[in-house]
């Protein structure tokens, strides 16, 4: 009894019509999306139709549409990326990123991508892939290839004999005593991340005001510094901060 009930569901879901209120067209059940509300447990509108009215209601409220999206994203970031990578997987989704590759290497592509970086969206996502550790790794790895470039040794040749340049017309008068008591006044730790010195993190020798901008090697002027934040100020002046 079960088995022939539902041969006869089936059967009535393969040769079933159903007239759609919106285009008026006479269509397969099967055309229609599931609706409880309904008698015959189907929607109105076909899919098509239901597809259309959809699309026309968002390019009407494009900013509610954009808000509303956005905040089921944030309410549901697991499942969004997980729809995502499937998604991208898939052979739509294949060719919809290769027709946006292209797409983007066109005059107007570049001209929009220019603008998108300029809003406030393009500079917190330039920010977030720049304190990314992928990101870090990708241009650890361009720096070390770069350098190995005649270009590369080129530019690191230009830039170290303009430093030269720059110490040897500034003042330097820090004697091995006074960078002794430079350390003993930080307790033999960096001045910025109050790490203690070891081995492995030697203290170097930071200018307050940098070389670039006519700081010179003299007591006034260094403080202890580990490597790393003494490479993370660079050439900026504490006064700047």
């Amino acid at each position: 009894m079960c088995s022939g009930l539902w041969w006869s569901w089936q059967w009535w879901h393969l040769t079933a019509t159903k007239r759609c209120s919106a285009c008026g067209e006479t269509k397969a059940v099967s055309e229609f999306h599931k609706c409880k509300g309904h008698s015959d447990g189907r929607h109105s509108y076909c899919k098509e139709c239901v597809k259309a009215k959809h699309k026309k209601w968002r390019e009407d409220n494009h900013a509610r549409a954009v808000e509303a999206s956005c905040e089921w994203q944030r309410q549901n970031k697991e499942k969004h990326n997980e729809h995502g990578i499937a998604y991208r997987k898939t052979k739509k989704g294949r060719d919809a990123a290769a027709r946006a590759l292209e797409k983007q290497k066109t005059p107007e592509g570049h001209a929009k991508r220019r603008a998108w970086k300029r809003t406030p969206r393009g500079k917190a996502a330039r920010r977030r892939w720049e304190q990314s550790e992928k990101a870090r790794a990708y241009q650890r790895a361009y720096r070390q290839a770069y350098a190995q470039t005649p270009e590369g040794k080129a530019s690191a040749a230009r830039r170290n004999a303009k430093r030269r340049q720059r110490v040897s017309a500034a003042p330097a008068t820090l004697t091995a005593v006074e960078w002794q008591d430079l350390l003993d006044e930080q307790n033999h730790a960096c001045a910025y991340c109050g790490r203690p010195f070891s081995v492995e993190s030697k203290p170097t020798r930071d200018h307050i005001v940098p070389v670039s901008r006519g700081g010179g090697l003299t007591k006034e002027n260094i403080v202890p510094a580990c490597l790393v934040c003494n490479s993370v100020k660079g050439t900026s002046d504490l006064a700047d901060g």
